[in-house]
């Protein structure tokens, strides 16, 4: 008994400590951000206007165009789990179907602050290599990797956008953009919040069971963070420069 007690305390610890370097991991994102061109952008009070929509507006069309695919690469890999843990599978199923239209919420935020409609429809001709990166990454990590590593490349896009949608909302209310045009950040700094507590739940739930795979469950969110967020979004910045 005492070595089944132990055993099990050993799954917990690992669960906890896989938890706790992810989030050490977003921390050091968040920092990267706050230091980078845009972050510096975002956190002037009399940083140029229009370089912050035309920056959001690019953001939001890489979105639209990268989530059919990443959403595709995530259903495959939750589709794969295993019959025992079902119950993670279902969960993890009914969140990334809510995730689904926030396609078309991206593409509302890139029309509000003035996309070129030339662009909708030619997806394919406008996909940016940030973009391209991010579904690659996604796609090969659903043929590669065991299914439930999926949880670590899902847990970098929600408790990052939880807590850069907070500051992004604190820094921009003032500055008079669109409330269309901010719906899209504003209603994920509340959304993800509860989806970041959801995974952190799931991941400690999945480390407990199968702490064997915790390592994998790094590996997918390092895979996804050599292309995103901050390679995707200096490109959108780059972009959003070059049309001023």
């Amino acid at each position: 008994m005492a070595e089944q007690a132990l055993s099990v305390d050993h799954k917990e610890a690992v669960a906890k400590r896989i938890v706790a370097a992810l989030d050490q991991r977003i921390d050091c994102i968040v920092k990267e951000f706050r230091l980078s061109p845009i972050g510096h952008l975002v956190e002037t009070p009399d940083s140029p206007i229009g370089l912050i929509v035309a920056t959001m507006r690019e953001i939001y069309w890489e979105i639209h165009c990268y989530q059919p695919f990443t959403t595709k690469a995530g259903f495959a890999m939750i589709g794969a789990t295993n019959a025992e843990d079902g119950k993670v599978m279902r969960t993890l199923l009914l969140h990334k179907w809510e995730e689904v239209e926030h396609r078309v919420w991206a593409l509302e935020g890139y029309k509000a602050l003035g996309g070129d409609q030339s662009r909708i429809g030619k997806e394919a001709e406008f996909f940016s290599p940030g973009a391209f990166a991010v579904a690659a990454v996604w796609e090969h990590l659903a043929q590669r990797v065991h299914p439930l590593a999926y949880l670590g490349a899902e847990y970098l896009f929600e408790d990052l956008t939880a807590r850069l949608s907070k500051l992004i909302t604190a820094n921009l209310s003032k500055r008079g953009i669109s409330r269309q045009g901010m719906c899209f950040v504003v209603d994920h700094a509340t959304e993800d919040e509860k989806n970041s507590q959801l995974l952190r739940r799931l991941i400690e739930e999945v480390g407990h069971r199968h702490p064997d795979l915790m390592p994998q469950v790094l590996f997918a969110f390092d895979c996804f963070h050599q292309v995103y967020p901050m390679p995707l979004w200096l490109g959108s910045y780059t972009r959003a420069e070059g049309s001023q």
